[in-house]
């Protein structure tokens, strides 16, 4: 009997694992292997931030940051024309060197139809003055960068000769105006400036090209009705006719009109505020040298 048990005893321990106890092995370690797992992904993921604090430090930076000031052409606040936002223009616009543009101009009442040429690499400026249903005729009045004046009629053998000390208006003669905002005229939206006491300009927000401009002294009023860049005068009507270069007066004559005395006036006015600006930019360089040498001196 004990030989017998000791037999069945030898055989139970030496019979391999049944299927059962494999599946339980198999499912340890599986078990083992996700709780592992679990550990090593929450451990990488507490090191990366969460959406909402990468988005507090892009904030933190953002605000940190000087703002970026935005090209000329592209859109900022203000009203434009066609209901977009229009582009904000810090300085005052600049002629180009060379265009043709047709005004209306109403003078208290007085109206004419002028046609401009300026052509800056020239020296020169035209202005042809028709009055309405030419009941004055044409005035030509041709101005050179020498401060020399031509005033004269090709209808009539009729001239004046006018010397200034200023010459034309330069591309730039609008520097140093002031900013009266933007308002709508003559159906566009402007950029208004003022210089000078003297005169009023306005220039289309999108464009910078000149819509009117008034004389505040006068109230003289010039609407552009056509602005074309690049547009040169024939070369042989830049000639003043020979009747300009015989017995000629600068007398007061019919071809004295105020839009003449007007444009000259503010060329003066003009020239003499350039110059004031050169001086003061002048002694303001001149006073920064001394203050560095200064500084210098006491190091």
């Amino acid at each position: 009997m004990k030989l017998a048990y000791k037999c069945t005893r030898f055989n139970y321990i030496a019979r391999p694992p049944t299927p059962t106890t494999a599946m339980r092995t198999r499912l340890l370690l599986a078990w083992v292997a996700f709780l592992l797992f679990g550990c090593l992904h929450t451990s990488s993921t507490h090191d990366l931030p969460s959406s909402e604090h990468t988005d507090q430090q892009y904030a933190s930076r953002q605000a940190a940051e000087p703002p970026q000031l935005q090209a000329d052409g592209d859109s900022s606040s203000g009203s434009g024309g066609g209901g977009g936002s229009a582009p904000w223009r810090a300085t005052p616009p600049v002629w180009p060197e060379l265009f043709k543009a047709v005004l209306f101009q109403n003078r208290t009442g007085r109206l004419a139809l002028t046609t401009l040429y300026y052509d800056w690499k020239r020296g020169a400026n035209l202005n042809i003055i028709a009055s309405q249903l030419n009941k004055a005729g044409a005035v030509w009045d041709l101005e050179w960068n020498n401060g020399t004046s031509f005033i004269f009629s090709r209808d009539q053998p009729a001239c004046k000769v006018l010397h200034f000390d200023v010459g034309i208006l330069t591309p730039d003669w609008l520097a140093n105006s002031t900013h009266l905002g933007q308002m709508e005229t003559d159906t566009f939206v402007c950029d208004a400036w003022t210089k000078a006491d003297f005169i009023n300009y306005f220039a289309d927000v999108d464009t910078a090209r000149p819509v009117r401009w008034t004389f505040l002294g006068s109230s003289a009023e010039f609407h552009v009705l056509e602005w074309s860049e690049g547009q040169a005068l024939p070369r042989k009507l830049w000639q003043a006719p020979s009747y300009c270069f015989g017995n000629t007066s600068s007398a007061p004559t019919e071809l004295d009109g105020e839009p003449l005395a007007s444009g000259r006036m503010f060329r003066l006015r003009a020239a003499h505020e350039v110059q004031a600006a050169a001086r003061a930019k002048h002694q303001q360089q001149r006073q920064q040298q001394r203050q560095w040498q200064q500084e210098k001196q006491k190091q």
